[in-house]
């Protein structure tokens, strides 16, 4: 089992997000944009330089980007919908180390974020913050295991994509331009820009080296998001200034009747855990083999990108995300999978912290390093 490094989490101030970063149609404020930030000159070397010291633990903070609204796009309805308020908030983990790190984007499943109306029990957006779910809290664990790792790691608030107020909207879509508010602001504040994640970004962001890792539907429509713009654009074409996406990591997804089944062609691992209340005969396995079925098309014409399904024994859907609540439809069928029978949520956490930072070096990292991480994710490195 991995360490998990604590550190000390620091609020970010509210703030508005800058109106440069590439995002959809939106109603925001319209501030303006500062001036890039001169590098400093190199400080002269203290008598102490040279001596070794412990290394600094990764900062932990959550964030708070602002609100704002933005346009929906309508589901199986062609009806007109309402613009979508969002609160873009989440945690980051930054490494102490300087240089530009990978990024690493986590987008929790949709469990319930706002309680349901309290007359009409129908659904309800958006909430006070007091009230609502904030389920990419569930993920700090992974964000400090990643960010020890030297990785910048954002788990960031999906809820808006997923609630069924406010119309019949397509959640890709929603979630799509969620996340390029989310990086696009991160990429700014890189680059000398708008920073309002509450610590030093400046020069640490490396925006062509970025992976996602989705839980449930949120893995589920990572993959449709990442599939469909490579069959709108080149591979190579970047959104809201960062991409394209090397690698994707599937944690417990979802199969929908209307979700493109076959993966774009990039690095990307599904786990599947055995015990999953939610979906029992494991149809995220689908993934998996479309990208299998893909590789022998047209004389090598077809898939070229590893492709990876693990089956994790007596784990179960909820248990990777801290804040869930326990699934237990998949007691019912399977004796093995009672609750007494599995093992301490911990350990399933765990699991997914290390094997997602093995995989996260297989996907960013190159030569030893690659090697080492395919290694600690099961492939042998030859």
């Amino acid at each position: 089992l991995m360490a998990l490094l604590a550190a000390c989490a620091q609020p970010a101030d509210p703030g508005q997000i800058s109106p440069e970063v590439p995002s959809p149609a939106v109603e925001g404020p319209n501030d303006p944009r500062p001036e890039p930030r001169v590098p400093t000159t190199t400080p002269e070397p203290s008598p102490t330089a040279g001596l070794e010291s412990p290394a600094e633990p990764p900062a932990l903070i959550e964030y708070n980007l602002g609100e704002m609204k933005i346009a929906q796009t309508a589901g199986e309805s062609a009806a007109e919908l309402p613009m979508l308020p969002l609160r873009l908030d989440g945690l980051i983990g930054v490494p102490s180390a300087a240089g530009a790190h990978p990024i690493v984007l986590i987008i929790h499943d949709s469990h319930p974020g706002c309680p349901p109306d309290v007359t009409s029990g129908a659904a309800a957006w958006p909430c006070a913050t007091g009230v609502e779910q904030r389920n990419f809290l569930g993920f700090d664990y992974l964000v400090r295991e990643l960010a020890a790792q030297d990785y910048i790691a954002l788990a960031i608030n999906a809820n808006a994509a997923y609630t069924t107020a406010l119309g019949n909207a397509d959640a890709g879509s929603r979630l799509s331009d969620i996340i390029d508010l989310h990086l696009g602001t991160l990429i700014e504040a890189g680059r000398g820009g708008k920073n309002l994640f509450g610590v030093d970004l400046y020069g640490r962001v490396d925006g062509q080296r970025i992976l996602w890792i989705g839980h449930g539907r949120g893995g589920t429509l990572a993959g449709q998001i990442i599939s469909e713009r490579a069959l709108n654009d080149a591979l190579g074409a970047t959104y809201a200034g960062y991409g394209p996406v090397l690698g994707l990591l599937q944690v417990a997804p979802t199969h929908e009747s209307n979700t493109k089944t076959a993966p774009a062609d990039l690095l990307f691992d599904v786990i599947l855990p055995a015990c999953d209340g939610q979906d029992l005969d494991l149809r995220g396995h689908t993934y998996f083999e479309a990208a299998r079925e893909d590789i022998g098309q047209d004389a090598g014409a077809g898939r070229q990108s590893p492709a990876t399904s693990l089956l994790l024994e007596r784990a179960n859907h909820n248990d990777f995300n801290a804040r869930a609540i326990p699934d237990m439809a998949a007691g019912q069928i399977r004796p093995d999978c009672r609750l007494d029978n599995l093992p301490p949520p911990d350990e399933q956490r765990a699991f997914l912290a290390a094997y997602a930072a093995a995989f996260a070096g297989w996907v960013a990292r190159s030569g030893q390093e690659k090697a080492d991480a395919a290694a600690g994710k099961g492939l042998d490195p030859a």
